[in-house]
């Protein structure tokens, strides 16, 4: 009979004692107790330390406790977490959600399966007393691997992500765009989740989501229900100018993942494949931009949009469809400014 899984919880902390104390009390109640705790505390300047220090010692399971000399940000900090883990799983952990009590008991099942790396699990968004505000964030429809696009991302504090992840040093990880930073803790474990294997998730709620006048980021709106206000629109070729940069910088890393002596040979396969798919978008939404971008003379633009087909840009592995090639066809004829919606 195999092993169970351990799961070690990865908390990264910054001056939450105000919400910790329930977050802690909810791990403590976990039908499957955790293999550790391991805390990184952001340099925290409220009782954060205090409460921690306090669950440490009456803690039924290991609780590790790493102070950083100097912030690194909500991000950093939960990969150093993740990193100084010892379990098979991690688990990220929000300061200020709370556990419900089957969570680490359901999600390490899927983990059965040597393919997939990540789990990704639903959860009911509420407010700061935890009342519930009547919807769930992930919203997953059903149980089962998450069909893969290529800049997906899902939430930290809903993921759990096989421990051999953190391996890889994330020290030069893609930046992520538009922002210009690296990539967070949760765009880079989907992201790399995805270089080794498939994601699954779960559709029951296994979180309370706190949402709170400190969230570093929250649920946003709950779903609308009438119409969508309007916001100012971003060009077209800006767009996906920042598509075919962010492929673009995502093909990079994962080539020079490949030449990584850290990376078994047996995963190259794995990883061309994937770098392929980004370089691919990157050249397609590339070309794109200029397309949308171009004031040039009618046959300029349609001798682009004949550079785009031949190139096979509309398939459906780059994101392209039979709509992309009619909306570049209209700005290819009309010109861009009249294609903007």
């Amino acid at each position: 009979m195999k092993a169970r899984l351990r799961i070690s919880v990865a908390l990264a902390t910054y001056d939450g004692a105000r919400f910790l104390p329930a977050q802690l009390e909810s791990l403590v109640a976990q039908t499957s107790l955790p293999f550790e705790l391991v805390v990184t505390d952001d340099a925290s300047s409220d009782e954060t330390l205090a409460v921690l220090a306090a669950f440490q010692a009456r803690a039924p399971f290991p609780v590790h406790i790493h102070v950083n000399p100097i912030r690194l940000g909500y991000g950093a900090n939960f990969l150093r977490a993740a990193a100084l883990c010892r379990g098979d799983l991690v688990s990220f952990c929000d300061q200020d959600d709370v556990w419900k009590p089957t969570k680490l008991a359901v999600v390490h099942k899927p983990f059965a399966d040597p393919s997939v790396m990540a789990v990704v699990h639903a959860a009911r968004v509420v407010d700061a007393e935890l009342n519930d505000l009547g919807w769930c964030r992930p919203s997953l429809p059903e149980d089962g691997p998450i069909a893969w696009n290529p800049f997906e991302n899902h939430l930290g504090f809903s993921m759990v992500a096989r421990r051999s992840l953190f391996e890889i040093s994330s020290e030069q990880r893609p930046i992520n765009q538009p922002e210009n930073v690296p990539m967070a803790h949760d765009v880079w474990t989907t992201f790399i989740a995805r270089a080794f294997g498939t994601i699954y998730g779960l559709k029951e709620p296994l979180a309370l989501y706190r949402q709170h006048n400190r969230n570093c980021f929250g649920a946003g709106a709950a779903p609308n229900r009438g119409e969508a206000p309007r916001t100012p629109k971003t060009p077209d070729s800006e767009i996906y100018r920042l598509v075919a940069s962010k492929a673009a910088t995502r093909a990079e890393f994962l080539g020079n993942l490949i030449r990584d002596p850290s990376v078994r040979p047996e995963q190259h396969a794995a990883l061309a494949k994937y770098q392929a798919i980004y370089q691919r978008r990157a050249e397609a939404y590339g070309r794109r931009a200029r397309l949308h971008a171009s004031a040039s003379r009618l046959p300029t633009r349609i001798a682009a949009l004949a550079a785009m087909s031949l190139s096979r840009a509309y398939e459906a592995e780059n994101d392209l469809s039979l709509r992309s090639l009619v909306k570049d066809a209209a700005s290819t004829v009309l010109g861009p400014r009249f294609t903007r919606r």
